[in-house]
């Protein structure tokens, strides 16, 4: 029987009080996998227990004894497999309320799963050779000031024509510089730019609901205006922001753009609207927007950038990015992709990324 590797976030026993009367508890999950069947079991005061995949694959345990759960999942893939769960835990607390309860109850809130086979990154550098700064630039597309993060090598001073990457959702940077940072320090890549646009963290309202900002700003199917008024602030603002004021490359041979979620559906819209602006773009987990937008899509004549997509199996929308895939074939546009043992995972996200650094740079 072969073990899978697996990162616990939790290692003491998982409890948690549902009330002052009534006490949950579960033990640490026994997790083994036998090819791509993957085995659970966990012990605990409580009636029902469930396997969720992060924004993906749910499946029940059985009971099959007293206080003794057991799962056993089928997942293609699932040695290579890199994706966050939870055990959801439900008890009676009287006959008519159930508490839910998630493990694990640590910060990070995940469980995190990396088969045997699965590239790994565990490296990072706790303290930059190189450095991370925030800066606001005021755009007059947006009528605000929008947070940028940068990060940049170890003696950038002294380069001409870095290459770029434009990051949608540009908060997610100061959890991948350290990693970025070590596979440059360790000259895995090169030397390279990363540059975070922070999206809006703000709330409009949309009909009776209220809707996060960056949705209005990143998919086009909004038919908003500010979903513009951003395209015109990565492309006429913070890009050449960037390029004057730091030693990053003019030519659009060194300009990647990366997105996840409705930020990648971001970056593929743009790319197909202004061609010419970079290199490749790099988008993940695109939702079901793209999807809806590639219908649409007649392809003139031009230079597209390439395209690497990745997306994972057991995400909702996952056949409406298979339609977008579908349309770039039609088309004979140079593209990569991959469909990966996971659900809408920001854990594969960021292996991902780091997995294309290694491979382009």
């Amino acid at each position: 029987m072969k073990n899978l590797v697996i990162t616990i976030l939790a290692l003491s026993t998982l409890s948690c009080a549902i009330n002052k009367n009534h006490q949950g508890t579960l033990n640490e999950p026994k997790v083994w996998n036998e090819g791509d069947l993957l085995h659970l079991q966990v012990h605990g005061e409580t009636e029902k227990v469930q396997f969720k995949m992060l924004e993906g694959l749910q499946q029940d345990f059985e009971k099959v004894g007293d206080g003794k759960f057991e799962a056993n999942i089928n997942i293609p893939q699932l040695d290579s497999a890199t994706f966050g769960y939870q055990i959801l835990v439900e008890k009676a607390i009287t006959k008519d309320s159930i508490a839910k309860v998630n493990y694990p109850e640590s910060e990070e809130k995940y469980f995190i799963w990396e088969g045997k086979g699965s590239q790994k990154f565990d490296n990072f550098n706790k303290q930059l050779t190189g450095s991370l700064i925030d800066t606001t630039i005021k755009s007059q597309y947006l009528k605000t000031d929008r947070t940028i993060s940068i990060y940049l090598p170890k003696d950038h001073q002294k380069a001409k024509a870095l290459p770029m990457i434009v990051m949608m959702d540009g908060q997610m940077l100061k959890k991948y510089a350290p990693y970025v940072d070590y596979l440059i320090t360790k000259k895995t890549i090169q030397p390279l730019v990363v540059v975070g646009l922070h999206s809006n963290q703000g709330m409009k309202k949309q009909g009776k609901m209220m809707l996060p900002m960056r949705f209005f700003e990143y998919v086009v199917d909004m038919r908003d205006s500010l979903y513009y008024a951003h395209q015109n602030f990565v492309l006429n603002e913070a890009i050449p922001y960037i390029i004057k004021s730091y030693p990053v490359s003019k030519k659009r041979q060194d300009h990647y753009a990366y997105g996840v979620s409705n930020g990648g559906a971001f970056c593929l819209q743009t790319a197909i609207a202004y061609p010419e602006q970079f290199n490749t773009v790099i988008a993940f987990s695109t939702v079901g927007y793209v999807g809806e937008f590639a219908q649409k899509i007649d392809f003139p004549d031009a230079n597209y950038p390439n395209f690497y997509i990745a997306y994972g199996k057991y995400e909702r929308p996952s056949e409406k990015n298979k339609k977008f895939v579908d349309k770039l074939k039609e088309n004979k546009l140079n593209h990569q992709t991959k469909e990966l043992a996971c659900g809408h995972d920001h854990y594969m996200w960021k292996k991902e990324f780091l997995n294309y650094l290694t491979k382009i740079f």
